[in-house]
């Protein structure tokens, strides 16, 4: 039977839960290569999530004729889906930890009464953490080990071992007001806000980026204590493979560029990240070559205003 409390409604009353840590993605601000949706789909088949809670009306959040409703058959009935943001929960009892894992998007309206509703709710589940995960596309060399950047716990930097760069972003411009969560929530004492992005190359857009996606689960399984291999890093090194002779074998590719990111990388990032890591052949979207050249326009704009 379902219960409601403020914008939600729930499948079952809600579970005593310990040392709640919320782990978020965001659709599709920064969720390229759907890095962080496979990354949740990981952990909540290895902790075995069940549906928890969503909005009780999200038409109030969300305009249906830009995301639309879905029919589809099931059992021979038809099934009618409409689009909302999912919260699942896990509990992982070997190390006492409960789970919750939120299946953002980005509302139409009312965001700020949206934003309220999540930060509310959480609050009143008493989480001890929330986590955002996703990738976004930056001026990367796929020739390079794929950068997490993030913003962590001691304790959880220590974990990592060096697998997140902690350089600060720098980023100004539009951003999505989602952010008023995460925002909120460091207000409050006892809830820890922390985050982890992985950098992918803008001209390697893979639908499904299981390079960034190992590296997502990568750090996490450091980070909770998890003890399992939560992705296939064979299906990233063949992808990233495929990029390498792509650009090997075509004479007009621009080299020279890559050569120019792979040494804006190296000076940017620290010398002692954790290169020791690796993660299907999936078409890639057009215009490789134009965006090379774009690329390295912009690198030798740089170069000359640095003069």
């Amino acid at each position: 039977m379902q219960m409601s409390i403020e914008e939600f409604i729930l499948n079952n009353p809600i579970p005593e839960m310990k040392n709640t840590r919320v782990v978020a993605i965001l659709k599709p601000w920064i969720d390229v290569g759907r890095v962080g949706s496979l990354t949740l789909e990981k952990l909540e088949k290895l902790l075995g999530a069940q549906e928890f809670s969503k909005f009780r009306k999200p038409g109030k959040y969300f305009d249906f004729t830009r995301i639309r409703p879905y029919t589809r058959q099931e059992k021979g009935s038809k099934v009618f889906d409409i689009p909302n943001c999912l919260i699942n929960h896990a509990k992982d009892s070997e190390n006492d930890i409960d789970y919750l894992f939120l299946h953002l998007m980005e509302p139409h309206n009312n965001s700020e009464e949206f934003c309220e509703s999540i930060v509310d709710f959480l609050k009143m589940l008493k989480v001890k953490e929330y986590c955002r995960i996703g990738g976004f596309y930056d001026s990367v060399p796929h020739s390079r080990p794929l950068i997490v950047t993030g913003s962590l716990t001691d304790e959880q930097i220590q974990k990592t071992n060096g697998l997140v760069s902690q350089n600060t972003s720098e980023y100004q411009g539009p951003t999505s007001i989602v952010n008023l969560v995460a925002q909120e929530l460091e207000k409050v004492n006892d809830i820890e806000v922390t985050s982890l992005m992985v950098h992918l190359p803008q001209y390697v857009q893979f639908e499904q980026d299981h390079l960034g996606t190992f590296r997502l689960c990568q750090v996490l399984c450091k980070m909770f204590d998890l003890k399992y291999d939560l992705s296939d890093e064979h299906k990233g090194q063949e992808q990233y493979k495929y990029i390498e002779q792509l650009i090997e074998n075509n004479p007009n590719a621009s080299k020279d560029i890559i050569t120019k990111l792979e040494k804006q990388y190296d000076g940017k990032y620290d010398e002692d990240l954790d290169t020791d890591f690796t993660i299907n052949d999936l078409p890639l979207l057009p215009d490789i070559e134009k965006f090379l050249r774009e690329v390295g326009n912009r690198l030798d704009e740089n170069a000359s205003e640095d003069k």
